[in-house]
């Protein structure tokens, strides 16, 4: 009976490693064939393409257009200046990507992409976004403890297909069931994006830029255009409970009028809308919760936040529980040393030559974290032997003499000058990376690449 247990057992672990294996070949092939990121290569220069694969977060992703990045501006200058050679730049930098949300993904990126050099810049966003923050925690330990073993079945649930696809089984079998009656009652009903949407987003993400990032005065706030707000949002939750931005933007007006309690039990209902979304960018309603948490000392806002950390840990969430705890600066350096030197490990391992950059200097609340990153970067390239771009102290120079940060940077209200570049400043950007590359021979070797 116990012999024919373990062949069953055996058996279904087989089977279990097959399909793995067969989802990840169907996967690979169809990305290949139908990924919406087009690699171009031109005819007939196939075999000489050199493929560099740029990470980072938002000052790598870029702009609102496709002219608005590094990534771009550095191809043009690399196939103008080696003539004969083809470079393929590939643009992998999402908006407020932490390192170990960059580190997760590399293995697959170096798989997909078979990169010759990887240019990479982390860090900024650890200090507001502890997404993954567990999983630098398990590699530090080794082992486990008892409040991330909710995160070690999330690990498992996304990174293996076989997991996911009996999760997207079964949760859409209990949709189907739970919301039948639902469905059968509203399958008429079409719904529609509350009137306005568009302008109360785009009004509060413009108020709140003025507001918080860097601790401008409270700007006035017209009550009734921020009532007919919540309004057109609470009608847009209602309509997709699922969208957590709507939780978002609800709290962010409510932390407008400094009112806490009602802001931070919005963000507590979009982080329970859905505890691991990451599109475009992480689940803000995280960070904006923390931030209250740390920096509003009323009984009542202390209360609310507390007890719902609490559930979290009674519950075995680590990855709420991970996204909303305090950390202290030496704990958010500590761990971007070594999620960054992890990717290091990994790219030494795949043969793919690393370029460390940091950031441009930045104003406001963030600057001294900023400035730590900074250095922690330029000291891991100088351990490690790595080629490094000074980004921090190369546009410091050019504002030294005199030329206007204006020119580089986004500016909202003629004021307000935002950490991110425009168009200009991108292509500044590439432009330094670009000539440390030429002035250092760094691909000079690459040249062999080329047929008469």
């Amino acid at each position: 009976m116990l012999k024919r247990i373990k062949v069953v057992v055996l058996g279904l672990i087989f089977a279990l490693l097959l399909m793995e294996a067969s989802l990840r070949i169907i996967g690979y092939v169809y990305t290949q064939v139908s990924s919406g990121r087009k690699v171009f290569v031109s005819p007939g220069r196939e075999d000489r393409a050199i493929k560099i694969l740029c990470l980072g977060n938002s000052l790598t992703s870029g702009g609102p257009t496709p002219e608005d990045n590094y990534p771009v501006h550095l191809e043009k200058m690399l196939n103008s200046y080696y003539q004969g050679m083809n470079f393929i730049v590939i643009n992998e930098g999402h908006a407020n990507a932490n390192s170990s949300e960059i580190l997760s993904k590399l293995p697959a990126y170096i798989d997909k992409y078979a990169p010759d050099y990887a240019i990479l810049t982390t860090g900024t966003p650890n200090l507001w976004n502890r997404y993954k923050y567990s999983d630098y925690l398990k590699r530090k330990s080794g082992k486990y403890s008892l409040f991330l073993w909710g995160d070690v079945y999330n690990t498992l649930f996304h990174e293996f297909r076989v997991f996911r696809l009996a999760g997207m089984i079964l949760g859409d079998f209990l949709k189907n069931n739970t919301r039948k009656e639902a469905h059968e009652k509203d399958e008429q009903v079409e719904y529609k994006v509350p009137a306005h949407y568009d302008e109360v987003v785009q009004w509060t993400k413009n108020m709140w830029r003025v507001l918080f990032p860097e601790k401008t005065e409270p700007v006035s706030i017209d009550q009734k255009q921020a009532d007919n707000a919540v309004k057109t949002l609470e009608d847009a939750v209602a309509l997709a409970p699922e969208n957590v931005t709507n939780y978002s933007l609800l709290g962010e007006i409510f932390m407008m009028q400094k009112d806490y309690p009602r802001a931070a039990q919005w963000y507590i209902r979009g982080i329970e809308a859905d505890p691991y979304f990451r599109k475009d960018e992480e689940n803000r309603c995280y960070c904006f919760l923390r931030w209250i948490n740390e920096n509003v000392h009323d009984a009542k806002v202390q209360g609310i936040i507390s007890d719902y950390i609490k559930r979290c840990n009674i519950e075995s969430n680590a990855h709420i529980f991970y996204n909303l705890k305090e950390l202290k600066k030496k704990e958010i350096y500590d761990w971007i040393v070594d999620d960054v030197n992890e990717m290091l490990d990994i790219m030494e391992k795949a043969h793919v030559k690393a370029i460390l950059h940091n950031y441009p200097p930045r104003d406001g609340s963030t600057a001294r974290h900023t400035r730590m990153v900074n250095l922690i970067l330029r000291n891991i390239a100088h351990e490690r032997k790595i080629m490094f771009i000074d980004h921090e102290h190369l546009f410091r120079e050019i504002w030294s003499k005199g030329d206007d940060r204006k020119r580089y940077h986004l500016v909202f209200y003629d004021t307000f000058i935002d950490f991110h570049l425009n168009r200009e400043g991108y292509r500044r950007m590439a432009y330094y990376i670009f000539e440390a590359i030429r002035n250092s021979g760094f691909m000079e070797f690459e040249k062999s690449k080329i047929k008469e």
